[in-house]
């Protein structure tokens, strides 16, 4: 798969190399690894500190990160495949948990690290708030990036329609085999049968379209869907980190944030 590349533009700041998106005044943006400073497992941008990365390391690549998209500070979570959701700036000053943020302040970017899961970003049409998601299979399944657009759409009184949706880089369906615990998992996901494939070559796994499950879930609840990065984190070795490839590696990271008012 292959990223649209008459939306989203390859860009390079020095030695990085990221993908971006303009829509009106919101900034989407997907960092490779191409550029930073880890080395080993990690090379390149990682741009996690919980992967086994000197900490140096990944401060000195967030710094690269923020400088290239502009950014006033960058704000991640310790992500844990769940669906716990954190408004920025954060409400309390305790260490955060999670695997979806959102805020209503320019130029603050809000990341998920990715290596194969997907991130989902949201957005209202007037660039009045943004958020993104981190889902994974547990994610997808207890519907995260459904639940992000919900409360947006309540705190900051905006009906569902108001709000777009796109999706960036993950592990692609003819990539990703899944056992049966993971199909029953989503005995209570609209339609599911649908988003998982019988592998055919080995009985008992299933092939599951990460992708296509989130779009089914926004869009039943009233989104637009602007076209997505559509690149495989598996297949794509020079450009992305991959848990599944590799085991013990880095995180590319998908951005999202107010660039002006």
């Amino acid at each position: 798969m292959h990223p649209a590349e008459s939306d989203w533009k390859r860009k390079t700041a020095g030695e990085l190399v990221y993908y971006e998106l303009t829509v009106g005044q919101v900034l989407l943006a997907f960092s490779t690894r191409q550029g930073g400073v880890s080395t080993g497992p990690f090379d390149g941008l990682n741009l996690s500190p919980e992967v086994g990365d000197k900490a140096e390391s990944v401060a000195r690549n967030r710094g690269l990160l923020e400088e290239a998209l502009g950014l006033a500070r960058l704000t991640t979570l310790t992500q844990v495949h769940s669906d716990r959701i954190h408004r920025v700036p954060f409400e309390d000053k305790g260490a955060h948990e999670g695997d979806a943020l959102h805020t209503p302040e320019p130029w603050i970017g809000l990341g998920v690290k990715v290596a194969d899961c997907l991130p989902v970003y949201v957005f209202a049409r007037d660039a009045s708030c943004v958020g993104i998601a981190h889902c994974g299979w547990r994610g997808t399944a207890a519907g995260t990036a459904g639940k992000l657009a919900t409360r947006m759409s309540e705190q900051y009184g905006l009906p569902a329609f108001e709000l777009r949706f796109t999706t960036g880089p993950c592990i692609c369906p003819d990539c990703y085999r899944v056992g049966t615990e993971v199909f029953e998992e989503f005995g209570s996901f609209p339609d599911h049968g649908r988003f998982f494939t019988p592998s055919a070559s080995t009985e008992g796994l299933w092939h599951l379209d990460l992708r296509a499950a989130n779009r089914h879930l926004l869009s039943g609840l009233g989104l637009s869907e602007i076209p997505g990065l559509e690149l495989c984190t598996f297949e794509n070795r020079e450009l992305c980190y991959s848990a599944r490839r590799d085991r013990v590696t880095g995180r590319n990271l998908a951005v999202v944030a107010i660039s002006d008012r």
